[in-house]
């Protein structure tokens, strides 16, 4: 071959290969000391916003010789605490098998388990985090987030830059405080109609959510009951039995800092109740569980979804 011509094929191949090292590359480099890019309730609509527009949301657990993942069938915000929660079915062989969940404590969120990628060449971009371990017995890879198209880049960033700040104001102590704030707001609401006389009749929409609730618990669907139990207390504060029934259901799943709150919504709307005693121990019960308790922060836990026998 010609000189210049292989000059000229070498040179191509030197363009081809940095072209193809550049489909992809890092997003956002989170910086530890930067101040956070949006306030707590920005940072929680945007990270919403960028659940709704993502392509895909997996998780990975290894199935046999590699990883297989496990896609995202519900987003849970949990209003009380600035927590989220997925889950998602479990499936092996193409049978469910139960649920997994997921809950994301953002204050410890671990800078070096984040990593955000992109390959603007297939418009797909992805946010990767948590650490590498074992679920259920299980070796464990990671959650991973994605989008596509023309806006996936900024999708992508945005919801890192969101996650990031939700730590930064965790770490802060700010959610603590607008959790406190939270709690006292609430507790006021229900303050209003401790006087069973004075609570209106429960709207048809609130028996509707509760139908779908006490139907999802009944088939140990306990994630399900989260989101009908969350509307139907926005409509009807008043409501006890919700409070105390959607405790149980944060009890079951593991999520033991809003088991309590709700438990303490309970007997602020029945102090007198007969069963004021037991719901008091639970309170203590499940504030004495470690942090994170069951459902620990970055790490999935499996749900089967038929009573133990």
């Amino acid at each position: 071959m010609h000189t210049r011509a292989v000059h000229r094929v070498v040179v191509l191949a030197m363009i081809l290969a940095a072209l193809l090292g550049a489909c992809t590359g890092s997003l956002y480099r989170l910086d530890p000391d930067a101040a956070p890019a949006y306030d707590v309730d920005g940072a929680f609509k945007k990270i919403g916003e960028s659940l709704a527009a993502a392509a895909y949301i997996n998780v990975y657990v290894h199935r046999g010789s590699g990883y297989v993942p496990q896609s995202i069938k519900v987003s849970v915000f949990l209003p009380d605490s600035y927590r989220l929660l997925l889950a998602g079915p479990m499936t092996q062989d193409g049978n469910v098998d139960g649920m997994w969940g997921w809950q994301i404590d953002w204050s410890r969120i671990n800078i070096d388990e984040i990593h955000s990628e992109g390959d603007p060449i297939k418009d797909n971009y992805w946010v990767d985090f948590g650490a590498w371990g074992e679920f259920d017995g299980r070796p464990l890879a990671r959650m991973e987030f994605g989008w596509k198209g023309s806006t996936g880049r900024q999708q992508a960033s945005d919801f890192l830059q969101a996650v990031w700040a939700m730590h930064l104001h965790a770490k802060s102590g700010e959610l603590a405080n607008l959790r406190k704030a939270l709690f006292e707001k609430h507790a006021a609401e229900i303050d209003k109609y401790r006087d069973p006389a004075s609570r209106p009749p429960l709207p048809e929409d609130v028996l509707k959510y509760k139908v779908q609730a006490e139907s999802a618990v009944k088939n140990w669907r306990f994630v399900d009951a989260l989101l009908p139990y969350q509307r139907a207390l926005t409509v009807a504060p008043w409501w006890p039995e919700g409070h105390f029934n959607v405790a149980l259901v944060y009890g079951e799943l593991g999520l033991y800092p809003e088991a309590a709150t709700y438990m303490k919504y309970y007997l602020r709307a029945a102090p007198d109740a007969p069963n004021a005693r037991a719901a008091q121990n639970k309170i203590y019960e499940w504030e004495g569980q470690s942090d994170g308790g069951k459902m620990r922060s970055g790490q999935p836990v499996f749900f089967p979804t038929t009573a133990p026998r």
